[in-house]
Protein backbone atom coordinates (compact mmCIF):
# COMPACT_ATOMS: atom_id res chain seq x y z
CA UNK A 1 0.00 0.00 0.00
CA UNK A 2 2.77 2.44 0.93
CA UNK A 3 4.81 1.53 -2.16
CA UNK A 4 1.80 2.13 -4.42
CA UNK A 5 1.02 5.44 -2.69
CA UNK A 6 4.62 6.56 -3.29
CA UNK A 7 4.32 5.57 -6.94
CA UNK A 8 1.06 7.50 -7.12
CA UNK A 9 2.81 10.62 -5.85
CA UNK A 10 5.35 10.34 -8.66
CA UNK A 11 2.53 9.89 -11.18
CA UNK A 12 0.68 12.95 -9.90
CA UNK A 13 -2.15 10.98 -8.29
CA UNK A 14 -3.73 11.66 -4.92
CA UNK A 15 -2.60 9.16 -2.29
CA UNK A 16 -6.23 9.04 -1.10
CA UNK A 17 -7.70 8.19 -4.51
CA UNK A 18 -8.44 4.53 -3.81
CA UNK A 19 -9.61 3.59 -7.29
CA UNK A 20 -6.61 5.16 -9.03
CA UNK A 21 -4.14 3.55 -6.63
CA UNK A 22 -5.84 0.17 -7.01
CA UNK A 23 -5.41 0.34 -10.77
CA UNK A 24 -1.80 1.38 -10.29
CA UNK A 25 -1.16 -1.56 -7.95
CA UNK A 26 -2.74 -4.04 -10.38
CA UNK A 27 -0.63 -2.62 -13.20
CA UNK A 28 2.72 -2.67 -11.38
CA UNK A 29 2.28 -5.61 -8.99
CA UNK A 30 -0.39 -8.20 -9.89
CA UNK A 31 -4.12 -8.91 -10.08
CA UNK A 32 -4.21 -9.81 -6.40
CA UNK A 33 -4.06 -6.10 -5.62
CA UNK A 34 -7.74 -5.81 -6.56
CA UNK A 35 -8.52 -6.71 -2.94
CA UNK A 36 -6.63 -3.64 -1.71
CA UNK A 37 -7.77 0.00 -1.67
CA UNK A 38 -11.34 -1.15 -1.04
CA UNK A 39 -11.84 0.22 2.48
CA UNK A 40 -10.35 2.31 5.27
CA UNK A 41 -7.82 -0.22 6.47
CA UNK A 42 -6.83 -1.67 3.11
CA UNK A 43 -5.99 1.77 1.70
CA UNK A 44 -3.38 4.42 2.33
CA UNK A 45 -4.44 6.41 5.42
CA UNK A 46 -1.18 8.00 6.55
CA UNK A 47 0.17 11.48 6.11
CA UNK A 48 1.53 12.22 2.62
CA UNK A 49 4.96 12.34 4.25
CA UNK A 50 4.79 8.56 4.78
CA UNK A 51 4.26 8.05 1.06
CA UNK A 52 7.11 10.48 0.33
CA UNK A 53 9.40 8.43 2.55
CA UNK A 54 8.77 5.37 0.35
CA UNK A 55 9.45 7.12 -2.95
CA UNK A 56 13.11 5.95 -3.26
CA UNK A 57 11.92 2.33 -3.19
CA UNK A 58 9.77 2.83 -6.30
CA UNK A 59 12.96 2.97 -8.38
CA UNK A 60 13.09 -0.83 -8.09
CA UNK A 61 10.53 -3.36 -9.26
CA UNK A 62 8.08 -4.24 -6.51
CA UNK A 63 9.41 -7.76 -5.89
CA UNK A 64 12.96 -6.44 -5.50
CA UNK A 65 12.00 -3.40 -3.46
CA UNK A 66 10.14 -5.57 -0.94
CA UNK A 67 13.28 -7.55 -0.17
CA UNK A 68 15.44 -4.43 -0.04
CA UNK A 69 12.94 -2.72 2.24
CA UNK A 70 12.77 -5.69 4.63
CA UNK A 71 16.56 -5.91 4.80
CA UNK A 72 16.94 -2.21 5.52
CA UNK A 73 14.12 -2.37 8.07
CA UNK A 74 15.85 -5.19 9.92
CA UNK A 75 19.10 -3.23 9.94
CA UNK A 76 17.23 -0.19 11.26
CA UNK A 77 15.76 -2.30 14.08
CA UNK A 78 19.22 -3.57 15.01
CA UNK A 79 20.64 -0.05 14.90
CA UNK A 80 17.79 1.18 17.12
CA UNK A 81 18.68 -1.38 19.76
CA UNK A 82 22.38 -0.48 19.56
CA UNK A 83 21.68 3.26 19.90
CA UNK A 84 19.32 2.67 22.83
CA UNK A 85 22.07 0.71 24.57
CA UNK A 86 24.32 3.76 24.41
CA UNK A 87 21.71 5.68 26.42
CA UNK A 88 22.49 3.30 29.30
CA UNK A 89 25.52 3.69 31.62
CA UNK A 90 28.44 1.70 30.28
CA UNK A 91 28.49 -1.04 32.97
CA UNK A 92 24.89 -2.02 32.09
CA UNK A 93 25.01 -1.73 28.29
CA UNK A 94 25.60 -5.39 27.60
CA UNK A 95 22.56 -6.30 29.64
CA UNK A 96 20.44 -3.75 27.76
CA UNK A 97 21.71 -4.99 24.38
CA UNK A 98 21.12 -8.61 25.36
CA UNK A 99 17.54 -7.86 26.36
CA UNK A 100 16.97 -5.75 23.24
CA UNK A 101 18.17 -8.36 20.77
CA UNK A 102 16.30 -11.08 22.68
CA UNK A 103 13.11 -9.05 22.17
CA UNK A 104 13.98 -8.64 18.48
CA UNK A 105 14.25 -12.40 18.10
CA UNK A 106 11.25 -13.34 20.24
CA UNK A 107 8.56 -10.67 19.92
CA UNK A 108 5.93 -11.31 17.29
CA UNK A 109 5.63 -7.56 16.58
CA UNK A 110 9.10 -7.45 15.01
CA UNK A 111 8.66 -10.36 12.62
CA UNK A 112 5.08 -9.33 11.79
CA UNK A 113 6.17 -5.78 10.96
CA UNK A 114 8.94 -7.07 8.69
CA UNK A 115 6.54 -9.39 6.87
CA UNK A 116 4.06 -6.56 6.31
CA UNK A 117 6.71 -4.07 5.23
CA UNK A 118 5.52 -1.54 7.82
CA UNK A 119 7.30 1.66 8.88
CA UNK A 120 7.81 0.55 12.49
CA UNK A 121 11.56 0.12 12.03
CA UNK A 122 11.95 3.77 11.06
CA UNK A 123 9.70 5.00 13.87
CA UNK A 124 11.72 2.85 16.25
CA UNK A 125 14.97 4.30 14.93
CA UNK A 126 13.72 7.86 15.42
CA UNK A 127 12.60 7.06 18.96
CA UNK A 128 15.97 5.48 19.73
CA UNK A 129 17.77 8.57 18.45
CA UNK A 130 15.49 10.72 20.64
CA UNK A 131 16.25 8.70 23.75
CA UNK A 132 20.00 8.69 23.08
CA UNK A 133 19.99 12.44 22.35
CA UNK A 134 18.13 13.19 25.58
CA UNK A 135 20.63 11.08 27.55
CA UNK A 136 23.41 13.26 26.09
CA UNK A 137 21.41 16.48 26.60
CA UNK A 138 21.17 17.04 22.83
CA UNK A 139 17.67 18.41 23.18
CA UNK A 140 17.28 19.94 19.73
CA UNK A 141 18.36 16.72 18.01
CA UNK A 142 15.97 14.76 20.22
CA UNK A 143 13.12 17.00 19.13
CA UNK A 144 13.94 16.66 15.43
CA UNK A 145 13.94 12.85 15.71
CA UNK A 146 10.63 12.94 17.58
CA UNK A 147 9.17 15.08 14.82
CA UNK A 148 10.20 12.64 12.10
CA UNK A 149 8.64 9.77 14.07
CA UNK A 150 5.41 11.78 14.33
CA UNK A 151 5.36 12.36 10.57
CA UNK A 152 5.55 8.60 10.02
CA UNK A 153 3.01 7.68 12.70
CA UNK A 154 0.95 10.15 14.71
CA UNK A 155 1.19 8.32 18.07
CA UNK A 156 4.73 9.62 18.88
CA UNK A 157 3.10 13.05 19.10
CA UNK A 158 2.55 12.19 22.77
CA UNK A 159 6.28 12.83 23.25
CA UNK A 160 5.77 16.37 22.00
CA UNK A 161 2.89 16.82 24.44
CA UNK A 162 5.11 15.77 27.31
CA UNK A 163 7.87 18.10 26.12
CA UNK A 164 5.36 20.95 26.37
CA UNK A 165 4.37 19.83 29.87
CA UNK A 166 8.02 19.82 30.93
CA UNK A 167 8.71 23.16 29.21
CA UNK A 168 11.54 21.61 27.22
CA UNK A 169 11.48 24.35 24.60
CA UNK A 170 14.50 23.15 22.60
CA UNK A 171 12.91 19.71 22.28
CA UNK A 172 9.59 21.27 21.30
CA UNK A 173 11.29 23.56 18.80
CA UNK A 174 13.11 20.66 17.15
CA UNK A 175 9.91 18.62 16.93
CA UNK A 176 7.87 21.51 15.58
CA UNK A 177 10.55 22.41 13.00
CA UNK A 178 10.80 18.88 11.59
CA UNK A 179 7.01 18.40 11.53
CA UNK A 180 6.44 21.74 9.80
CA UNK A 181 9.18 21.05 7.27
CA UNK A 182 7.69 17.65 6.49
CA UNK A 183 4.20 19.08 6.11
CA UNK A 184 5.49 21.86 3.86
CA UNK A 185 7.21 19.31 1.63
CA UNK A 186 3.97 17.36 1.42
CA UNK A 187 2.13 20.55 0.48
CA UNK A 188 4.08 21.19 -2.71
CA UNK A 189 1.87 22.71 -5.44
CA UNK A 190 1.01 19.40 -7.09
CA UNK A 191 -0.05 17.74 -3.84
CA UNK A 192 -1.11 20.60 -1.58
CA UNK A 193 -4.74 19.50 -1.43
CA UNK A 194 -3.78 16.09 -0.01
CA UNK A 195 -2.69 17.57 3.30
CA UNK A 196 -6.05 19.30 3.62
CA UNK A 197 -7.83 16.07 2.70
CA UNK A 198 -5.93 14.15 5.36
CA UNK A 199 -7.03 16.46 8.18
CA UNK A 200 -10.57 17.06 6.92
CA UNK A 201 -11.55 13.65 5.53
CA UNK A 202 -9.10 10.85 6.32
CA UNK A 203 -8.35 11.63 9.97
CA UNK A 204 -12.01 12.14 10.99
CA UNK A 205 -12.88 8.86 9.26
CA UNK A 206 -10.32 7.12 11.45
CA UNK A 207 -11.77 8.64 14.60
CA UNK A 208 -13.84 5.59 15.51
CA UNK A 209 -11.05 3.01 15.43
CA UNK A 210 -12.04 -0.64 15.01
CA UNK A 211 -12.39 -3.06 17.91
CA UNK A 212 -10.58 -5.67 15.79
CA UNK A 213 -8.21 -7.81 17.88
CA UNK A 214 -5.22 -6.39 16.00
CA UNK A 215 -5.97 -3.04 17.61
CA UNK A 216 -4.12 -3.26 20.92
CA UNK A 217 -4.97 0.21 22.18
CA UNK A 218 -6.54 0.34 25.63
CA UNK A 219 -9.81 1.71 24.24
CA UNK A 220 -10.15 -1.16 21.76
CA UNK A 221 -9.44 -3.74 24.47
CA UNK A 222 -12.06 -2.23 26.77
CA UNK A 223 -14.55 -2.18 23.88
CA UNK A 224 -13.95 -5.89 23.22
CA UNK A 225 -14.48 -6.67 26.91
CA UNK A 226 -17.79 -4.84 27.14
CA UNK A 227 -19.46 -5.21 23.76
CA UNK A 228 -22.22 -7.73 23.21
CA UNK A 229 -20.79 -8.35 19.74
CA UNK A 230 -19.11 -11.76 19.44
CA UNK A 231 -17.41 -10.93 16.14
CA UNK A 232 -14.11 -9.38 17.23
CA UNK A 233 -12.27 -9.66 13.93
CA UNK A 234 -14.24 -7.01 12.11
CA UNK A 235 -13.06 -3.62 10.90
CA UNK A 236 -16.62 -2.33 10.73
CA UNK A 237 -17.56 -2.11 14.42
CA UNK A 238 -15.87 0.77 16.23
CA UNK A 239 -14.71 1.29 19.79
CA UNK A 240 -17.23 4.05 20.50
CA UNK A 241 -16.77 5.94 23.75
CA UNK A 242 -14.09 3.52 24.91
CA UNK A 243 -11.51 5.18 22.69
CA UNK A 244 -11.96 8.36 24.74
CA UNK A 245 -11.62 6.42 27.98
CA UNK A 246 -8.40 4.88 26.67
CA UNK A 247 -7.02 8.31 25.82
CA UNK A 248 -8.06 9.72 29.20
CA UNK A 249 -6.44 6.78 31.02
CA UNK A 250 -3.23 7.36 29.08
CA UNK A 251 -3.39 11.08 29.88
CA UNK A 252 -3.70 10.14 33.56
CA UNK A 253 -0.60 7.94 33.29
CA UNK A 254 1.21 10.85 31.65
CA UNK A 255 0.18 13.15 34.50
CA UNK A 256 1.39 10.57 37.03
CA UNK A 257 4.74 10.41 35.25
CA UNK A 258 5.01 14.20 35.31
CA UNK A 259 4.21 14.32 39.02
CA UNK A 260 6.63 11.51 39.83
CA UNK A 261 9.64 13.00 38.10
CA UNK A 262 11.87 16.02 38.54
CA UNK A 263 10.32 19.16 37.08
CA UNK A 264 13.68 20.10 35.57
CA UNK A 265 15.50 18.39 32.71
CA UNK A 266 13.99 15.56 30.74
CA UNK A 267 15.78 12.22 31.08
CA UNK A 268 15.94 9.17 28.85
CA UNK A 269 13.90 6.78 30.99
CA UNK A 270 11.22 9.43 31.40
CA UNK A 271 11.01 9.95 27.64
CA UNK A 272 10.95 6.20 26.96
CA UNK A 273 8.09 5.74 29.44
CA UNK A 274 5.85 7.77 27.14
CA UNK A 275 6.18 5.15 24.38
CA UNK A 276 3.98 2.44 26.01
CA UNK A 277 1.63 5.19 27.21
CA UNK A 278 1.25 6.37 23.59
CA UNK A 279 0.64 2.79 22.48
CA UNK A 280 -2.13 2.43 25.05
CA UNK A 281 -3.67 5.75 24.01
CA UNK A 282 -4.05 4.75 20.39
CA UNK A 283 -6.85 5.00 19.50
CA UNK A 284 -5.40 2.88 16.69
CA UNK A 285 -2.46 0.72 17.79
CA UNK A 286 -1.92 -2.19 15.44
CA UNK A 287 -0.14 -5.07 17.14
CA UNK A 288 3.07 -4.56 15.13
CA UNK A 289 3.44 -1.08 16.71
CA UNK A 290 4.32 -2.85 19.96
CA UNK A 291 7.91 -3.38 18.80
CA UNK A 292 8.48 0.28 19.76
CA UNK A 293 8.26 -0.82 23.40
CA UNK A 294 11.67 -2.47 23.17
CA UNK A 295 13.24 0.91 24.02
CA UNK A 296 11.66 1.35 27.48
CA UNK A 297 12.14 -2.36 28.14
CA UNK A 298 15.90 -2.02 27.54
CA UNK A 299 16.16 1.01 29.84
CA UNK A 300 14.15 -0.75 32.54
CA UNK A 301 16.24 -3.92 32.20
CA UNK A 302 19.37 -1.87 32.91
CA UNK A 303 17.97 -0.73 36.26
CA UNK A 304 16.40 -3.80 37.82
CA UNK A 305 17.88 -6.77 39.63
CA UNK A 306 18.09 -10.30 38.24
CA UNK A 307 14.81 -11.07 40.01
CA UNK A 308 13.35 -8.00 38.33
CA UNK A 309 14.55 -9.24 34.95
CA UNK A 310 12.72 -12.52 35.52
CA UNK A 311 9.55 -10.62 36.43
CA UNK A 312 9.97 -8.46 33.32
CA UNK A 313 10.32 -11.56 31.13
CA UNK A 314 7.06 -12.98 32.51
CA UNK A 315 5.33 -9.63 32.15
CA UNK A 316 6.30 -9.39 28.48
CA UNK A 317 5.65 -13.03 27.61
CA UNK A 318 2.42 -12.22 25.68
CA UNK A 319 4.49 -10.18 23.20
CA UNK A 320 6.20 -13.36 22.06
CA UNK A 321 2.94 -14.62 20.57
CA UNK A 322 0.53 -13.28 17.93
CA UNK A 323 -2.72 -11.77 19.16
CA UNK A 324 -5.43 -14.36 19.70
CA UNK A 325 -8.19 -14.53 17.06
CA UNK A 326 -11.10 -16.25 18.85
CA UNK A 327 -14.04 -17.15 16.64
CA UNK A 328 -17.55 -15.90 17.29
CA UNK A 329 -18.65 -19.31 18.59
CA UNK A 330 -15.77 -19.43 21.08
CA UNK A 331 -16.56 -15.92 22.31
CA UNK A 332 -20.24 -16.76 22.73
CA UNK A 333 -19.44 -19.89 24.73
CA UNK A 334 -16.49 -18.61 26.77
CA UNK A 335 -16.64 -14.89 27.49
CA UNK A 336 -13.19 -14.95 29.12
CA UNK A 337 -11.72 -15.40 25.63
CA UNK A 338 -12.21 -11.66 25.30
CA UNK A 339 -9.42 -11.16 27.83
CA UNK A 340 -7.03 -13.09 25.59
CA UNK A 341 -7.50 -10.52 22.84
CA UNK A 342 -5.78 -7.83 24.90
CA UNK A 343 -2.93 -9.54 26.73
CA UNK A 344 -0.43 -7.32 24.90
CA UNK A 345 -2.37 -4.26 26.12
CA UNK A 346 -2.19 -5.59 29.66
CA UNK A 347 1.58 -5.96 29.29
CA UNK A 348 1.80 -2.30 28.22
CA UNK A 349 -0.26 -1.23 31.25
CA UNK A 350 2.08 -3.00 33.66
CA UNK A 351 5.17 -1.83 31.77
CA UNK A 352 4.00 1.80 31.88
CA UNK A 353 3.19 1.57 35.58
CA UNK A 354 6.55 0.02 36.42
CA UNK A 355 8.41 2.64 34.41
CA UNK A 356 6.52 5.46 36.12
CA UNK A 357 7.53 4.07 39.50
CA UNK A 358 11.23 3.95 38.63
CA UNK A 359 11.33 7.17 36.62
CA UNK A 360 11.19 9.25 39.77
CA UNK A 361 14.21 7.49 41.22
CA UNK A 362 17.72 8.74 40.70
CA UNK A 363 19.08 7.04 37.60
CA UNK A 364 22.27 5.07 37.33
CA UNK A 365 25.27 6.81 35.89
CA UNK A 366 24.27 10.38 36.59
CA UNK A 367 27.90 11.22 37.38
CA UNK A 368 28.83 10.41 33.79
CA UNK A 369 25.94 12.36 32.33
CA UNK A 370 23.98 9.27 31.22
CA UNK A 371 20.77 10.09 33.01
CA UNK A 372 18.30 7.24 33.08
Amino acid sequence: INWTAALGLLDGLSVYDRQALQQLAVLHIDQGMQTLFAGRFTSFIGLPTTAMFHMPFTVLAFEVSVQVYRTLSLLAMCLSIILTGFAVPEPMRWRAWLVGFTCLLCWNAFSFSLRLGQVDAWVLLCLAVSVLAVSRQWRLAAGVAMGVATLLKISPGWLLLYGLMKRQWLVVAGTAASVLLGLLLSALPRHGTELVEFFTVVLPALGDSPLHVQNQSLGAFLARLTTSDVQLTTFVAGTGRWKLIGVLASALLLAMLYRQTDKGALNACELATIIPIALLAGPLTWDHYLCWAVIPVMLLAARVSIRGLCCLAVLLLPLAFPVVYPGADAIAEHAWYRVLTGLQSVSMIFLSSWLILVSGQKGLGQKTGDVI
